[in-house]
């Protein structure tokens, strides 16, 4: 059931929603789980020796993954590669409005 939008625009946002009520409780105590297994997830690989998660050469190859681990049922690394194409992405986006183009 949908009652009222609120939109967040700042960190501080957060501390007047997360008062809200058990919902919000509920949602962000999901959330920081999932980001738990996230970053194990990617501590294990960074240990094994993975680099470059923030190559802008990788962003072909970072979409494959991500649909090859939808079709494995691995949402962890599908969140992860998901971070890793968002991160690539809005940083070129920023390197734009600088009026950068590397």
């Amino acid at each position: 059931m949908k009652s009222k939008t609120i939109e967040i625009k700042k960190p501080e946002d957060f501390l007047l929603i997360a008062q809200c009520g058990s919902e919000f409780k509920r949602l962000f105590k999901a959330v920081d789980e999932f980001a738990f297994d996230m970053k194990m997830k990617l501590a294990n690989q960074t240990l094994d020796g993975y680099t470059g998660w923030d190559d802008e050469s990788e962003l072909e190859n970072f979409n494959e993954a991500l649909f090859s681990h939808i079709e494995k049922g691995d949402m962890v690394d599908v969140a992860n590669f998901a971070m890793f194409i968002r991160f690539i992405e809005k940083r070129k986006k920023e390197k734009k409005k600088r009026g950068r183009t590397k």
